[in-house]
Protein backbone atom coordinates (compact mmCIF):
# COMPACT_ATOMS: atom_id res chain seq x y z
CA UNK A 1 0.00 0.00 0.00
CA UNK A 2 2.91 2.42 0.60
CA UNK A 3 4.68 1.61 -3.04
CA UNK A 4 1.30 2.16 -4.40
CA UNK A 5 0.76 5.73 -2.25
CA UNK A 6 4.21 7.05 -3.52
CA UNK A 7 3.30 5.27 -6.90
CA UNK A 8 0.74 7.65 -7.29
CA UNK A 9 2.28 10.90 -6.17
CA UNK A 10 5.27 10.46 -8.76
CA UNK A 11 3.01 9.72 -11.41
CA UNK A 12 -0.27 11.53 -10.83
CA UNK A 13 0.31 14.36 -8.55
CA UNK A 14 2.39 16.11 -11.48
CA UNK A 15 0.09 15.39 -13.97
CA UNK A 16 -2.64 16.98 -11.88
CA UNK A 17 -1.35 20.04 -10.46
CA UNK A 18 0.06 20.61 -14.49
CA UNK A 19 -3.68 20.14 -15.57
CA UNK A 20 -4.78 22.48 -12.54
CA UNK A 21 -2.95 25.30 -14.08
CA UNK A 22 -3.25 24.58 -17.71
CA UNK A 23 -6.69 24.41 -17.12
CA UNK A 24 -7.59 27.72 -15.17
CA UNK A 25 -4.97 29.63 -17.14
CA UNK A 26 -6.19 28.97 -20.31
CA UNK A 27 -10.12 28.82 -19.08
CA UNK A 28 -9.37 32.37 -17.81
CA UNK A 29 -7.82 33.92 -20.79
CA UNK A 30 -10.78 32.98 -22.98
CA UNK A 31 -13.16 33.90 -20.86
CA UNK A 32 -11.71 37.55 -19.94
CA UNK A 33 -11.32 37.46 -23.74
CA UNK A 34 -14.85 37.60 -24.27
CA UNK A 35 -16.55 39.45 -21.52
CA UNK A 36 -14.42 40.49 -18.61
CA UNK A 37 -17.78 41.32 -16.57
CA UNK A 38 -19.75 38.37 -17.08
CA UNK A 39 -16.04 36.55 -16.41
CA UNK A 40 -15.66 38.08 -12.87
CA UNK A 41 -19.95 37.48 -12.12
CA UNK A 42 -19.41 33.44 -12.62
CA UNK A 43 -16.25 33.10 -11.09
CA UNK A 44 -17.90 33.63 -7.86
CA UNK A 45 -19.77 30.84 -8.54
CA UNK A 46 -16.55 28.83 -9.96
CA UNK A 47 -15.21 28.22 -6.05
CA UNK A 48 -18.57 26.21 -5.32
CA UNK A 49 -18.25 24.07 -8.42
CA UNK A 50 -15.03 23.36 -7.85
CA UNK A 51 -15.89 22.10 -4.36
CA UNK A 52 -18.49 20.49 -5.73
CA UNK A 53 -16.85 18.63 -8.09
CA UNK A 54 -13.91 17.71 -5.64
CA UNK A 55 -16.24 16.45 -2.85
CA UNK A 56 -17.90 14.24 -5.27
CA UNK A 57 -14.02 12.78 -6.21
CA UNK A 58 -13.34 12.35 -3.12
CA UNK A 59 -15.93 10.41 -1.80
CA UNK A 60 -15.33 7.94 -5.01
CA UNK A 61 -11.83 7.38 -4.32
CA UNK A 62 -12.08 7.13 -0.58
CA UNK A 63 -14.70 4.35 -0.53
CA UNK A 64 -12.45 2.87 -3.16
CA UNK A 65 -9.32 2.12 -0.67
CA UNK A 66 -11.29 1.08 2.13
CA UNK A 67 -13.81 -1.15 -0.05
CA UNK A 68 -10.35 -2.61 -1.35
CA UNK A 69 -8.59 -3.29 2.23
CA UNK A 70 -12.28 -4.97 3.42
CA UNK A 71 -12.27 -7.05 0.43
CA UNK A 72 -8.65 -8.10 0.96
CA UNK A 73 -9.87 -9.56 4.56
CA UNK A 74 -12.53 -11.55 2.99
CA UNK A 75 -9.76 -12.85 0.47
CA UNK A 76 -7.51 -13.67 2.89
CA UNK A 77 -10.63 -16.01 4.68
CA UNK A 78 -11.40 -17.51 1.80
CA UNK A 79 -8.09 -18.57 0.53
CA UNK A 80 -7.01 -20.28 3.94
CA UNK A 81 -10.28 -22.15 3.67
CA UNK A 82 -9.42 -23.63 -0.07
CA UNK A 83 -5.82 -24.21 0.85
CA UNK A 84 -6.68 -26.10 3.78
CA UNK A 85 -9.91 -27.55 2.17
CA UNK A 86 -9.23 -31.09 3.63
CA UNK A 87 -8.35 -30.02 6.97
CA UNK A 88 -11.96 -28.22 6.73
CA UNK A 89 -13.46 -31.14 5.33
CA UNK A 90 -12.36 -33.60 7.73
CA UNK A 91 -13.13 -31.54 10.75
CA UNK A 92 -16.29 -30.21 8.90
CA UNK A 93 -15.82 -27.13 10.06
CA UNK A 94 -17.16 -25.97 6.17
CA UNK A 95 -19.70 -24.13 8.28
CA UNK A 96 -17.22 -21.81 10.70
CA UNK A 97 -15.76 -20.50 7.12
CA UNK A 98 -18.99 -20.01 5.53
CA UNK A 99 -20.01 -17.79 8.64
CA UNK A 100 -16.29 -16.04 8.94
CA UNK A 101 -16.62 -15.44 5.26
CA UNK A 102 -20.36 -13.74 5.57
CA UNK A 103 -18.92 -11.64 8.76
CA UNK A 104 -15.86 -10.54 6.44
CA UNK A 105 -18.02 -9.21 3.54
CA UNK A 106 -20.41 -7.59 5.76
CA UNK A 107 -18.29 -4.64 5.79
CA UNK A 108 -17.95 -4.52 2.29
CA UNK A 109 -21.33 -4.39 1.69
CA UNK A 110 -22.23 -1.65 4.63
CA UNK A 111 -19.43 0.29 2.68
CA UNK A 112 -21.03 -0.37 -0.35
CA UNK A 113 -24.31 0.91 0.67
CA UNK A 114 -22.96 4.09 2.10
CA UNK A 115 -20.67 4.89 -0.69
CA UNK A 116 -24.11 4.86 -2.85
CA UNK A 117 -26.05 7.17 -0.77
CA UNK A 118 -22.45 9.60 -0.16
CA UNK A 119 -21.74 9.26 -3.86
CA UNK A 120 -25.58 10.02 -4.57
CA UNK A 121 -25.68 13.10 -2.55
CA UNK A 122 -22.14 14.24 -4.04
CA UNK A 123 -23.45 14.26 -7.61
CA UNK A 124 -26.75 15.38 -6.64
CA UNK A 125 -24.61 18.61 -5.28
CA UNK A 126 -22.16 18.63 -8.27
CA UNK A 127 -25.41 18.74 -10.20
CA UNK A 128 -27.37 21.27 -7.63
CA UNK A 129 -24.37 23.50 -7.84
CA UNK A 130 -23.75 23.67 -11.70
CA UNK A 131 -27.36 24.26 -12.87
CA UNK A 132 -27.25 27.31 -10.23
CA UNK A 133 -24.16 28.33 -11.84
CA UNK A 134 -25.92 28.61 -15.15
CA UNK A 135 -28.81 29.95 -13.89
CA UNK A 136 -26.46 32.92 -12.48
CA UNK A 137 -24.74 33.16 -16.04
CA UNK A 138 -27.87 33.17 -17.92
CA UNK A 139 -29.27 35.94 -16.27
CA UNK A 140 -26.13 38.02 -15.85
CA UNK A 141 -25.41 37.81 -19.71
CA UNK A 142 -29.08 38.76 -20.06
CA UNK A 143 -28.66 41.79 -18.54
CA UNK A 144 -24.88 42.53 -20.04
CA UNK A 145 -26.73 41.90 -23.67
CA UNK A 146 -29.97 44.40 -22.54
CA UNK A 147 -27.44 47.61 -21.54
CA UNK A 148 -23.82 46.77 -22.68
CA UNK A 149 -24.83 44.70 -26.05
CA UNK A 150 -22.71 41.77 -25.28
CA UNK A 151 -23.83 39.02 -28.01
CA UNK A 152 -24.99 35.82 -27.27
CA UNK A 153 -22.34 33.88 -28.65
CA UNK A 154 -19.98 35.93 -26.40
CA UNK A 155 -22.13 35.13 -23.28
CA UNK A 156 -22.17 31.20 -24.71
CA UNK A 157 -18.36 30.83 -24.70
CA UNK A 158 -17.54 32.64 -21.50
CA UNK A 159 -20.21 30.77 -19.59
CA UNK A 160 -19.14 27.31 -20.63
CA UNK A 161 -15.06 28.17 -20.38
CA UNK A 162 -15.54 29.25 -16.64
CA UNK A 163 -17.84 26.35 -15.96
CA UNK A 164 -15.86 23.47 -17.25
CA UNK A 165 -12.34 25.13 -15.90
CA UNK A 166 -13.56 25.28 -12.72
CA UNK A 167 -15.13 21.28 -13.38
CA UNK A 168 -11.70 20.36 -13.92
CA UNK A 169 -9.60 22.32 -11.29
CA UNK A 170 -12.57 20.67 -9.63
CA UNK A 171 -11.72 16.87 -10.01
CA UNK A 172 -7.93 17.18 -10.29
CA UNK A 173 -8.35 19.06 -6.85
CA UNK A 174 -8.41 15.31 -5.77
CA UNK A 175 -3.96 15.02 -5.58
CA UNK A 176 -3.93 16.78 -1.80
CA UNK A 177 -5.43 13.82 -0.80
CA UNK A 178 -3.04 11.53 -2.63
CA UNK A 179 -0.42 14.17 -2.12
CA UNK A 180 -1.14 13.43 2.44
CA UNK A 181 -1.50 9.95 2.34
CA UNK A 182 1.91 9.66 -0.22
CA UNK A 183 3.57 11.68 2.48
CA UNK A 184 2.88 9.61 5.27
CA UNK A 185 3.51 6.33 3.28
CA UNK A 186 6.96 7.66 2.48
CA UNK A 187 8.34 8.28 5.41
CA UNK A 188 7.44 4.72 6.56
CA UNK A 189 9.38 3.71 3.08
CA UNK A 190 12.02 5.59 4.07
CA UNK A 191 12.45 4.26 7.74
CA UNK A 192 12.64 0.99 6.26
CA UNK A 193 14.80 1.74 3.52
CA UNK A 194 17.01 3.66 5.62
CA UNK A 195 16.80 1.38 8.90
CA UNK A 196 20.56 0.11 9.65
CA UNK A 197 19.92 -4.15 10.03
CA UNK A 198 22.18 -5.74 12.93
CA UNK A 199 23.69 -8.20 10.65
CA UNK A 200 24.85 -7.04 7.46
CA UNK A 201 25.32 -9.49 4.65
CA UNK A 202 27.29 -7.19 2.58
CA UNK A 203 30.07 -6.57 4.93
CA UNK A 204 33.48 -8.24 3.87
CA UNK A 205 35.11 -10.40 6.56
CA UNK A 206 37.75 -13.67 6.76
CA UNK A 207 36.60 -16.30 3.40
CA UNK A 208 38.96 -19.53 4.61
CA UNK A 209 38.56 -22.10 2.08
CA UNK A 210 36.09 -25.47 2.44
CA UNK A 211 40.25 -26.94 3.07
CA UNK A 212 41.19 -24.67 5.99
CA UNK A 213 37.62 -25.12 7.96
CA UNK A 214 38.11 -28.06 10.79
CA UNK A 215 34.40 -27.94 11.61
CA UNK A 216 35.47 -26.71 15.94
CA UNK A 217 32.30 -25.23 17.16
CA UNK A 218 32.34 -23.73 20.57
CA UNK A 219 29.84 -21.26 22.43
CA UNK A 220 31.11 -19.39 25.40
CA UNK A 221 29.06 -17.75 28.22
CA UNK A 222 26.50 -16.92 25.90
CA UNK A 223 23.80 -14.59 26.49
CA UNK A 224 20.45 -13.59 23.90
CA UNK A 225 16.96 -12.53 23.78
CA UNK A 226 15.11 -12.37 20.73
CA UNK A 227 14.57 -8.70 19.78
CA UNK A 228 10.87 -9.01 18.89
CA UNK A 229 11.04 -9.92 23.13
CA UNK A 230 13.56 -8.67 24.14
CA UNK A 231 12.22 -9.12 28.29
CA UNK A 232 12.41 -12.93 27.72
CA UNK A 233 16.02 -14.29 28.56
CA UNK A 234 17.25 -17.48 26.17
CA UNK A 235 20.23 -17.81 27.13
CA UNK A 236 21.33 -15.91 30.64
CA UNK A 237 25.26 -15.73 29.74
CA UNK A 238 26.26 -19.55 30.86
CA UNK A 239 25.42 -21.28 27.66
CA UNK A 240 28.19 -22.99 27.05
CA UNK A 241 29.38 -25.54 24.20
CA UNK A 242 32.15 -27.26 22.59
CA UNK A 243 32.46 -29.36 20.13
CA UNK A 244 34.74 -30.62 17.57
CA UNK A 245 35.48 -31.52 14.28
CA UNK A 246 33.97 -35.29 13.64
CA UNK A 247 31.88 -35.41 17.12
CA UNK A 248 28.16 -35.75 17.51
CA UNK A 249 26.28 -33.52 19.66
CA UNK A 250 22.53 -33.96 20.52
CA UNK A 251 20.78 -30.66 22.30
CA UNK A 252 17.89 -32.14 24.66
CA UNK A 253 15.53 -30.42 26.30
CA UNK A 254 11.40 -28.88 25.99
CA UNK A 255 10.66 -26.69 23.94
CA UNK A 256 11.57 -23.55 24.44
CA UNK A 257 14.94 -24.38 25.82
CA UNK A 258 17.05 -22.62 22.68
CA UNK A 259 17.99 -25.87 20.65
CA UNK A 260 17.03 -23.91 17.72
CA UNK A 261 18.33 -20.45 18.71
CA UNK A 262 21.69 -22.69 19.05
CA UNK A 263 21.87 -23.37 15.32
CA UNK A 264 20.56 -19.91 14.64
CA UNK A 265 23.37 -18.40 16.28
CA UNK A 266 25.84 -20.24 14.89
CA UNK A 267 24.53 -19.44 11.37
CA UNK A 268 24.84 -16.37 12.62
CA UNK A 269 20.98 -15.55 11.98
CA UNK A 270 21.45 -13.42 15.55
CA UNK A 271 24.38 -12.01 17.44
CA UNK A 272 24.72 -12.62 20.98
CA UNK A 273 24.30 -10.16 23.05
CA UNK A 274 27.39 -11.12 25.30
CA UNK A 275 29.75 -13.68 25.08
CA UNK A 276 31.26 -15.63 22.35
CA UNK A 277 29.92 -18.22 19.33
CA UNK A 278 33.10 -19.57 17.40
CA UNK A 279 34.11 -21.73 14.14
CA UNK A 280 37.13 -23.08 14.32
CA UNK A 281 38.60 -20.73 17.35
CA UNK A 282 37.18 -17.76 15.18
CA UNK A 283 34.45 -15.81 16.49
CA UNK A 284 31.68 -15.76 13.42
CA UNK A 285 31.26 -12.07 13.18
CA UNK A 286 34.55 -12.24 11.69
CA UNK A 287 33.55 -14.34 8.59
CA UNK A 288 31.71 -12.95 5.59
CA UNK A 289 28.39 -14.20 6.21
CA UNK A 290 28.43 -16.32 2.69
CA UNK A 291 31.44 -17.86 3.31
CA UNK A 292 30.21 -18.80 6.85
CA UNK A 293 26.99 -20.58 5.90
CA UNK A 294 28.46 -22.28 3.31
CA UNK A 295 30.93 -24.67 5.69
CA UNK A 296 27.42 -25.42 6.86
CA UNK A 297 24.54 -27.24 6.35
CA UNK A 298 20.89 -26.90 7.69
CA UNK A 299 17.51 -29.33 7.84
CA UNK A 300 14.86 -28.17 9.85
CA UNK A 301 12.12 -30.15 11.20
CA UNK A 302 9.80 -28.99 7.94
CA UNK A 303 12.56 -28.70 5.62
CA UNK A 304 11.28 -26.60 2.20
CA UNK A 305 11.39 -28.01 -1.13
CA UNK A 306 10.96 -25.59 -4.24
CA UNK A 307 8.67 -26.73 -7.23
CA UNK A 308 11.10 -28.17 -9.30
CA UNK A 309 12.93 -31.63 -9.92
CA UNK A 310 14.07 -33.81 -7.50
CA UNK A 311 17.32 -33.46 -9.11
CA UNK A 312 17.22 -30.07 -9.00
CA UNK A 313 16.27 -29.64 -5.50
CA UNK A 314 19.54 -31.17 -4.34
CA UNK A 315 21.78 -29.84 -6.63
CA UNK A 316 20.19 -26.63 -5.28
CA UNK A 317 22.37 -27.55 -2.39
CA UNK A 318 25.97 -27.27 -3.78
CA UNK A 319 27.33 -23.32 -3.50
CA UNK A 320 27.87 -22.36 -7.47
CA UNK A 321 30.49 -20.37 -5.85
CA UNK A 322 32.44 -23.48 -5.05
CA UNK A 323 31.19 -25.75 -7.72
CA UNK A 324 29.43 -25.13 -10.73
CA UNK A 325 28.46 -28.58 -12.28
CA UNK A 326 27.49 -31.60 -10.55
CA UNK A 327 27.45 -34.72 -11.62
CA UNK A 328 24.53 -37.57 -11.68
CA UNK A 329 26.64 -39.83 -9.54
CA UNK A 330 27.97 -37.24 -7.30
CA UNK A 331 23.62 -36.80 -6.61
CA UNK A 332 23.02 -40.36 -6.47
CA UNK A 333 25.95 -40.63 -3.78
CA UNK A 334 23.89 -38.48 -1.50
CA UNK A 335 20.65 -40.08 -1.97
CA UNK A 336 22.28 -43.59 -1.39
CA UNK A 337 23.82 -41.56 2.09
CA UNK A 338 19.88 -40.28 2.60
CA UNK A 339 18.32 -43.46 2.31
CA UNK A 340 16.19 -42.24 -0.60
CA UNK A 341 18.14 -43.38 -3.71
CA UNK A 342 15.49 -46.77 -4.57
CA UNK A 343 12.41 -44.41 -3.39
CA UNK A 344 13.85 -41.81 -6.50
CA UNK A 345 14.56 -44.65 -8.66
CA UNK A 346 11.45 -46.48 -8.55
CA UNK A 347 9.39 -43.36 -9.90
CA UNK A 348 8.14 -43.18 -13.26
CA UNK A 349 10.32 -40.19 -14.40
CA UNK A 350 13.30 -40.81 -11.56
CA UNK A 351 14.86 -37.93 -10.23
CA UNK A 352 13.05 -35.73 -13.31
CA UNK A 353 9.98 -36.16 -11.20
CA UNK A 354 8.69 -32.95 -9.97
CA UNK A 355 7.89 -32.37 -6.23
CA UNK A 356 5.12 -29.69 -6.77
CA UNK A 357 4.05 -27.39 -4.50
CA UNK A 358 5.38 -27.13 -1.29
CA UNK A 359 5.89 -30.81 -2.28
CA UNK A 360 3.22 -32.09 -2.01
CA UNK A 361 3.68 -35.25 -3.98
CA UNK A 362 6.28 -36.38 -1.45
CA UNK A 363 5.22 -37.70 2.08
CA UNK A 364 6.75 -36.20 5.35
CA UNK A 365 9.95 -38.62 5.04
CA UNK A 366 10.76 -38.37 1.87
CA UNK A 367 10.65 -34.97 2.01
CA UNK A 368 12.78 -35.01 4.85
CA UNK A 369 15.11 -37.40 3.20
CA UNK A 370 15.57 -35.70 0.42
CA UNK A 371 16.58 -32.44 2.35
CA UNK A 372 19.14 -34.48 4.17
CA UNK A 373 20.66 -35.61 0.65
CA UNK A 374 20.76 -31.86 -0.83
CA UNK A 375 22.38 -31.04 2.83
CA UNK A 376 24.71 -34.10 1.92
CA UNK A 377 25.77 -32.65 -1.39
CA UNK A 378 27.57 -29.40 0.10
CA UNK A 379 29.42 -31.63 1.93
CA UNK A 380 29.32 -29.34 4.90
CA UNK A 381 31.90 -29.27 7.74
CA UNK A 382 28.94 -28.83 9.75
CA UNK A 383 25.71 -30.73 9.72
CA UNK A 384 22.99 -29.05 11.77
CA UNK A 385 19.66 -31.25 12.09
CA UNK A 386 16.78 -29.27 14.00
CA UNK A 387 14.68 -31.91 15.01
CA UNK A 388 14.87 -33.62 12.00
CA UNK A 389 12.61 -36.66 12.45
CA UNK A 390 10.26 -35.17 15.23
CA UNK A 391 6.84 -34.95 12.82
CA UNK A 392 7.45 -38.43 11.00
CA UNK A 393 6.04 -41.54 11.76
CA UNK A 394 8.02 -44.37 13.34
CA UNK A 395 8.17 -46.10 9.64
CA UNK A 396 9.41 -42.74 8.16
CA UNK A 397 11.80 -41.93 11.42
CA UNK A 398 13.18 -45.35 10.96
CA UNK A 399 14.37 -44.36 7.50
CA UNK A 400 15.56 -41.22 8.23
CA UNK A 401 17.04 -42.37 11.42
CA UNK A 402 19.35 -44.93 9.12
CA UNK A 403 20.29 -41.91 6.50
CA UNK A 404 21.24 -39.60 9.36
CA UNK A 405 23.25 -42.31 10.97
CA UNK A 406 25.08 -43.13 8.00
CA UNK A 407 26.40 -40.06 7.54
CA UNK A 408 27.79 -39.93 10.58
Amino acid sequence: VDAKNVNELITKVSGDVTQILVTAITGLVIAFTQSWMLTLIILCMAPFIAFANYYQSKIENGYEDQTKAANEQSGEVAGEAIKEIRTVAGLNKQTHFETKYFYATEHPHKLAKRKAVSSSIGFAFQQCISYYANAVAFFAGIQLMWHHGLTFDRIFTCMMTIMITAQGVGRASVFATTFAKAKYSSIAAFEILERQPLIDGALEGIEPSRAQIRGDIDCQNVSFCYPARPDVSVFNGDFNLHGKAGQTIALVGPSGCGKSTTIGLLQRWYDAATGAVRLDDTDVKKYSLHNLRSHMALVSQEPILFDMSILDNIKFGVDDSIKEEVTQQEVEAACKAANIHDFIASLPDGYSTRVGDKASQLSGGQKQRVAIARALIRKPKVLLLDEATSALDSESEKLVQGAIDNII
